[in-house]
């Protein structure tokens, strides 16, 4: 997965060099909507998965994890067919043909998006991470030879239509081979069968909290490439692509961490979680940071003027944008928030991400206080949802701990 990931940030970083710096910032900004729209068109349907799986696989309800696969995607193909209809309408009358094509391609990567993240939420849940991690190295590498190839040839929006067709095609292969697989597994005991796995509103609890925290990463470009100066916005949306970075790493990470959390807590009520996700959470933000600086050292030295004086860098933008990466760490504390049923306080720690964020942006926008300052907006938003996740997840564990021993008396 960490390979797959590396050829993921390769496409961008040569995206980058090849496009100019005005085309490159489009690109990101539309790019950057693919998650939302994935998100919003979804509306609980694959969030529903994250928790509910790996709970399923405990139990061995393997057939009923591939009779939900199967409603899922056609609920989702019939939610993405009408989203690109309206898109293309609207954006089309709007912005004419290039803004159709745009929103059209952001829908069909929204659509390939979800298909990866509901047989990402399988494969977890059944702990087959290596093939998780095959599937997904196939797709970078497809991913990086059809969009870098369109965009020399062609420009950044048949490139990213490109690369969405192909990532659709794939991942209705992986669905097709996961599906075939979990039909053959063996029928659950029947107490398994009665367990319950999970409540009927934690699809929608966890969808809103993920668009809340995913509102800060999907407008943010398009807001300073269109209220800030240009300047400022190739800095960011090349900047950005350390952040994309983060999160994918945190994501390989959680790969783990996430399912593994879940399952324990299922099993047994008396864990407490809390001083494992800060542990780990300490340690990965240690190395994000660490890491991230050595980058751009490296960039420095070996690619000045294609990358370093092209996006305008300098000494403070570089360590606010180290201080952000290693600020991603909070995917940590929503797992185990997950885990322990806590989808409520999961949706406030992100909405005082998004409130703290956005009064930030405002003031650096007022002020014109440069990357430094929208840098400065993410770290203060992501370090208040931590504290508040924190202090939920204290709560949660001591109060999950109550319940069992009254149980057992």
């Amino acid at each position: 997965m960490a390979l797959g990931s590396g050829i993921s940030i390769i496409k961008i970083a040569i995206l980058a060099h090849i496009l100019p710096s005005a085309q490159f910032t489009e690109y990101a900004s539309v790019f950057a909507l693919v998650g939302f729209v994935a998100e919003f068109t979804s509306f609980g349907l694959t969030q529903s998965t994250v928790k509910r799986f790996p709970r399923m696989a405990a139990y061995g309800r393997f057939q009923e994890m591939a009779d939900d696969l199967r409603r899922i995607m056609l609920q989702l193909a019939l939610r993405h067919g009408l989203a690109i209809i309206s898109a293309a309408s609207l954006i089309g009358w709007i912005y004419g043909t290039t803004g159709a094509l745009a929103a059209v391609a952001a829908c069909v990567f929204a659509y390939g998006t979800n298909i990866f993240v509901l047989t990402g939420s399988m494969f977890r849940a059944l702990e087959k991470l290596t093939q998780l991690g095959l599937f997904n190295l196939l797709r970078t590498l497809v991913a990086l030879v059809v969009c870098v190839s369109v965009a020399s040839l062609v420009d950044w929006r048949m490139a990213l239509l490109s690369e969405a067709i192909a990532t659709v095609l794939l991942g209705l292969a992986i669905t097709l081979y996961f599906y075939q697989q979990a039909s053959k597994a063996p029928k659950p005991a029947p107490d398994a069968v009665k367990e319950v796995v999970s409540g009927k509103h934690d699809g929608m609890l966890l969808f809103f909290s993920q668009m809340v925290l995913i509102l800060s990463t999907t407008f943010d470009r398009s807001i300073i490439t269109q209220f800030d100066d240009i300047n400022v916005a190739k800095t960011y949306a090349f900047l950005g692509i350390w952040l994309t970075a983060a999160a994918t790493l945190i994501g390989i990470f959680v790969q783990k961490f996430g399912p593994d959390t879940v399952r324990a807590l299922t099993l047994d009520q008396t864990l407490k979680p809390l001083s494992r996700t800060r542990k780990q959470a300490s340690l990965l933000a240690a190395i994000l940071f660490g890491g991230t600086l050595c980058s751009f050292v490296g960039l420095y030295v070996l690619f000045l003027d294609a990358y370093w004086v092209k996006y305008a860098l300098s000494g403070p933008i570089v360590f606010m944008a180290a201080l952000a990466v290693a600020a991603q760490v909070s995917q940590l504390f929503d797992w185990t928030l997950i885990a322990l049923d806590a989808e409520k306080a999961l949706m406030a720690a992100a909405f005082v991400n998004l409130a703290v964020l956005c009064g930030g942006f405002a003031i650096c926008l007022w002020t014109r206080g440069g990357y430094e300052g929208y840098a400065a907006a993410i770290v203060a938003g992501r370090t208040c949802q931590i504290l508040w996740a924190d202090r939920a997840i204290g709560r949660a564990q001591d109060k999950r701990r109550q319940k069992d021993m009254e149980r057992l008396n």
